[in-house]
């Protein structure tokens, strides 16, 4: 398996020989500690063991990340990395940046900015992203129900030992709560300032979009 940043070279190269320069990209990122709360909150388990993997802290398991030899999604996050490749192939002209957190924030200009890009009228955009979100997430109680299983006999599965029906009720009952909290220390946000925040300063110029003000490190 190739890591994380050479596949997606690899991706965006194959495009390149596909459509030729002609063709715009649009570049959807989210501020690195977002994105990795999110990715903590979907499997806060040891990513180096997708099976059996025992339950981490937050800090513990970005410490295991870093360690995966074959894809890094810390390397990923670096956006400015493999958005430039695209900029170089396509040409920066016919590349687009959006950050998630403007469509939060301010959806009626993140419309505008894709539909002018695409050319597709803002206020059909607009409608469309007004509708409701298919992932939200795991949540606290859900998380702490997944944590608990691992302690289980591997193969006893639970659901089948519910009356029918009540499975679900109680999926639904976890899944209602609110998200798990992820604690970043001073230290570990000093560390992943010095990791992104230069990378970021170039997405701004690149995309004239205040990310700042929108939480991403700056320096």
């Amino acid at each position: 398996c190739r890591p994380g940043r050479e596949h997606a070279v690899v991706k965006a190269e194959r495009l390149h020989k596909v459509f030729g320069s002609n063709l715009r990209i649009v570049i959807v990122i989210r501020e690195q500690r977002a994105i990795l709360a999110a990715q903590y909150r979907d499997w806060p388990f040891d990513p180096l063991n997708p099976k059996k993997g025992k339950a981490l802290g937050f800090e513990d398991w970005l410490t295991c990340l870093r360690q995966q030899p074959y894809f890094s999604f810390l390397e990923l996050v670096r956006y400015e990395r493999i958005i430039s490749v695209y900029r170089d192939l396509f040409g920066a002209d016919n590349v687009l940046i959006l950050p998630l957190e403007l469509l939060g924030g301010d959806k009626q200009r993140f419309a505008s900015l894709l539909g002018g890009f695409i050319g597709v009228e803002p206020a059909q955009i607009e409608a469309r992203l007004g509708q409701r979100p298919a992932n939200a997430g795991h949540s606290a109680r859900f998380n702490r129900m997944r944590r608990w299983r691992r302690h289980l006999p591997e193969g006893l599965r639970l659901g089948s030992l519910l009356p029918e029906g009540a499975r679900d009720v109680l999926i639904r009952v976890l899944r209602g709560s609110g998200k798990e909290e992820v604690r970043f220390s001073p230290a570990l946000e000093d560390a992943l300032r010095s990791e992104y925040a230069t990378g970021n300063e170039r997405l701004a110029a690149w995309s004239g979009i205040d990310l700042k003000s929108l939480g991403y490190f700056m320096p």
